[in-house]
């Protein structure tokens, strides 16, 4: 049987602080065994084997596949279909206009 380590072995294995080690396991990210009978407050222990799955689980990889389609943006014209307006000389014609009663 294998020895279980208590969470600040584990974190200490792992190389996270024990917040980071309690987040993964309330989070369900990380398995542990819990070996008290206490209602109030649980005794986790953590299996090696435990610990190194959750490891390859979170191994990422910083450069993307070239197999993988990438998704770029839709490019939009830099030009626009629509005429400058001269509001001050559209507003001296139309007070130039005479007015409707």
């Amino acid at each position: 049987m294998n020895q279980l380590l208590t969470p600040v072995e584990a974190a200490r294995e792992l190389g996270i602080g024990l917040k980071t080690l309690n987040r993964a396991r309330k989070a369900g990210e990380l398995a542990y065994i819990n070996i008290g009978f206490g209602t109030q407050r649980e005794a986790p222990r953590f299996d090696r084997a435990d610990l190194e799955a959750w490891m390859e689980k979170r191994r990422k990889t910083l450069c993307p596949s070239s197999s993988e389609k990438v998704t770029r943006r839709a490019s939009t014209p830099t030009t626009s279909g629509y005429a400058v307006v001269d509001f001050a000389a559209l507003r001296a014609q139309r007070r130039s206009e005479k007015q409707k009663r």
